[in-house]
């Protein structure tokens, strides 16, 4: 049986009040580097370790991924990875709007999906990246500690070979998911 279990990071602690696009864009900083994670989102899902026995673990360099990893597996080595990290959190300028953070962080997101608010890589090369890193661990079992679009693409693509999901839990931002494949 081949498990690879994916796991969303714990909720960065950050204003969300509204705030202006150059606000927006020093909280995004925050959120990336903030060490000041929702732990107990972990403890209110209720996660069996059982199930987290596995010895190979992936995490993206991205603090809250990195925190999250450290926080379940102390005793554990943790690779890390810009391979896994979010696809592209540009804010975009707007400079009339006080939005609150998540808003910003939403209105930003679909501007880069429909091309707008340009960026490093486009949807297509942030997938690909996701896909040569998966391709890469496909035949591991392994955990990976990472970010939402990147785990919803992880797991399309597990799913298209022949992966099942076996458990999904979230609470807050954080989540887990089990995919097993019979070998």
């Amino acid at each position: 049986m081949n498990k690879i279990i994916l796991i969303r990071h714990v909720t960065p602690v950050v204003s969300n009040t509204p705030c202006s696009y150059l606000e927006a864009k020093q909280r995004l900083v925050e959120y990336n580097n903030t060490e000041t994670l929702n732990f107990a989102e972990i403890n209110l899902l209720g996660v069996n370790q059982d199930n987290l026995d596995i010895d190979t673990i992936y995490s993206s360099s991205l603090t809250r991924a990195i925190k999250t990893a450290d926080y379940l597996f102390p005793k554990k080595k943790i690779v890390t990875t810009d391979k896994l990290v979010e696809f592209n959190l540009d804010i975009f300028p707007i400079p009339i709007l006080n939005l609150s953070f998540k808003n910003w962080l939403f209105v930003s997101r679909v501007l880069w999906l429909i091309g707008i608010n340009k960026s490093q890589n486009n949807l297509r090369q942030e997938k690909q990246r996701v896909a040569n890193f998966i391709q890469e661990n496909l035949n591991k079992n392994c955990i990976i500690v990472t970010h939402g679009f990147v785990l919803n693409e992880i797991q399309s693509h597990l799913i298209k070979n022949g992966f099942n999901i076996t458990i999904a839990k979230k609470q807050g931002c954080f989540s887990i998911t089990i995919l097993e494949r019979k070998t």
